[in-house]
């Protein structure tokens, strides 16, 4: 587990980390959770979303799974909406860790 800092909390606040299912934006949510952040997790794997958002649920977080591939505009565009959304049904800042990326497989 992260240790907590009692200094450093993110009581709200919404943190969007994409990437979530596994690695480093999956320590991110988990670490951001456990400091009081409410959490969109955005990734393409949906069965790996979902034990992540029980993980955090399990822990006493807040958190929200949504499949997401950040090589499309429309999932962007449908994650963007969401997470606006939520911020703005608790009056909460928004922030974005982001973590997922591709890259051109072209020679």
């Amino acid at each position: 587990d992260f240790p907590k800092i009692p200094s450093f909390r993110l009581d709200g606040r919404l943190i969007v980390v994409t990437g979530a299912s596994e690695g480093i934006g999956r320590e991110l949510a988990l670490a951001f959770s456990q400091m009081g952040a409410r959490i969109v997790l955005a990734a393409r794997n949906s069965e790996k979303l979902a034990a992540i958002k029980d993980t955090i649920v399990r822990r006493g977080g807040t958190a929200l799974a949504l499949q997401t591939d950040v090589s499309s505009l429309g999932d962007l565009s449908n994650l963007a909406h969401v997470a606006v959304e939520l911020a703005r049904s608790k009056d909460e800042r928004l922030r974005l860790g982001h973590n997922a990326g591709f890259g051109d497989t072209q020679p």
